[in-house]
């Protein structure tokens, strides 16, 4: 197993990518801290690892809160003794085209995907800087490249951390932390049905014809955490059926 005796935390693995994250990692042989902003949710997947074998807890927390942020590392450590991969894939969005788009509902989604991306990393690299190790994986999104009608606060936090992934990972790679991102298209999860029941439409299908399963990009974010992606830096690796290609 690739992660054998590796810690693990990943943001937003209530359900969806995150979900399905954790338990690959899990397979892989990490401990996995599984962190929602829902804490019945965060449990569910945790339960679902400890069931097939794993070791997993449950740190539920809001990424967009400094304070949680560093409550809930504390409560990894506290358990785990330390930290080996940091998975930042917690996110939300809504549908709103931006002449009506709240302040809100703009400083919730870049809360959520950028503040948070940051505050989970700068912790992170607490314990990683140190002992020259740790992989931490970024969740961004294709739509940070192309933009997307009814996304401008989703596609300019996720453009947001394709540059914090290429800074940070440039900051860090000669201290032995790998720092690197993943840009999916549409991925099969709860969230995409609920964004296409409030009228989103992507455009037209990639040439694989069909949305990725979270299983196959769960199986790029395991890559990035583990040895085989040592020699990768900063970098930002689009998953979407050959729908764009950079």
């Amino acid at each position: 197993m690739r992660l054998a005796n590796k810690a693990a935390l990943v943001t937003g693995a209530g359900s969806g990518l995150g979900r399905e994250t954790a338990l690959y990692l899990a397979e892989e042989g990490a401990a996995v801290a599984v962190n929602d902003v829902n804490a019945a949710s965060a449990e569910e997947t945790a339960m679902e690892i400890r069931a097939k074998g794993g070791t997993a807890i449950a740190v539920p927390a809001d990424v967009s809160n400094s304070t949680a942020v560093r409550e809930m590392f504390a409560s990894v450590l506290r358990r785990f003794g330390t930290l080996d991969i940091l998975v930042n894939n917690a996110g939300i969005v809504d549908v709103a085209e931006t002449s009506s788009l709240s302040d809100e509902a703009w400083r919730r989604v870049i809360g959520v995907h950028l503040d948070g991306t940051f505050f989970c990393t700068r912790e992170a690299l607490k314990t990683m800087l140190p002992k020259r190790s740790g992989k931490i994986v970024n969740v961004s999104s294709v739509v940070g490249m192309t933009g997307g009608v009814g996304m401008a606060h989703y596609a300019a936090a996720k453009a947001g951390v394709f540059s914090f992934t290429a800074t940070v990972g440039r900051e860090v790679a000669s201290k032995g932390v790998n720092v690197n991102a993943v840009a999916p298209g549409a991925v099969e999860t709860p969230m995409l049905a609920r964004l296409q029941d409030q009228g989103l439409r992507y455009g037209p299908p990639p040439p694989i014809k069909r949305a990725a399963r979270s299983r196959e990009v769960a199986s790029l974010i395991a890559y990035l955490a583990s040895d085989e992606a040592s020699y990768l830096c900063g970098e930002t690796i689009n998953i979407n059926g050959g729908g764009l290609v950079k």
